[in-house]
């Protein structure tokens, strides 16, 4: 997904500030990258890969990464899955409301760990999602 934005600061290791404009069309197109912290007519921070060797000051065009953003059923459906499905496997052995419970906890938290796994493995190999492609005003 494409935004438009505005360099604040250049960083060390090819990064730059940018402050990414989430108003009129790009609104929809940035929080689907999973910019938060701002709303409707408000501007978001982020730090993006200055692959555009944008100075500051600069309007930019930022673009996420896909691949950043691993999908939703890793994150929200396995682990309620998981959930229910050591809730009733436990069920299966046991009346035991206690066993059922912890089993149930238990599988809620194997269901979020090839979640934490691959957020900390996209995090060690790009440290951000985001990448200035092009320079649009100097």
């Amino acid at each position: 997904m494409r935004c438009s934005a505005r360099v604040i600061r250049i960083l060390d290791g090819g990064l730059a500030e940018v402050e990414l404009d989430r108003s009129g069309t790009f609104e929809k197109a940035c929080s689907s990258c999973g910019v938060s912290g701002a709303g409707r007519g408000q501007t978001a921070r982020i730090t993006a890969v200055n692959s555009a060797g944008a100075g500051e000051g600069a309007r930019v065009t930022v673009e996420c990464a896909a691949s950043r953003f691993f999908p939703m059923f890793l994150v929200f459906i396995v682990p309620f899955a998981c959930f229910f499905a050591g809730y009733f496997l436990c069920a299966a052995f046991t009346s035991a409301e206690t066993a059922r419970s912890l089993a149930a906890g238990a599988g809620f938290i194997l269901g979020t760990a090839p979640a934490v796994l691959r957020d900390r493995k996209l995090r060690r190999s790009s440290p951000s999602g985001f990448e200035i492609t092009e320079v649009t005003e100097a």
